[in-house]
């Protein structure tokens, strides 16, 4: 997990276990993970652009963007070793 900061490893964290209701909207996103909106959108950008997140545009200017899951760890055995899988 070298490939992501510690707040990126922290947030792909936090969004995995996180309701599809709670996906929408970055404005939303940021109040979930306790960042402001600008800190959350950089770290939500490092994701996006190391393919773990992907963004969803409203078809309509006025709906939020929603936030899909590319990339989830996958913890398997007794040792708690973490897989991840596309």
């Amino acid at each position: 997990y070298q490939e992501l900061t510690l707040q990126g490893f922290a947030v792909w964290i936090r969004l995995l276990v996180a309701d599809e209701k709670e996906l929408i909207g970055r404005q939303r996103i940021a109040r979930m993970l306790g960042y402001s909106h600008s800190r959350s959108d950089s770290i939500l950008r490092e994701l996006k652009l190391k393919g773990y997140i992907q963004f969803i545009r409203g078809e309509k200017p006025a709906q939020p963007t929603k936030i899909i899951i590319k990339l989830r760890a996958i913890l398997q055995g007794q040792t708690n070793f973490v897989n991840l899988t596309r």
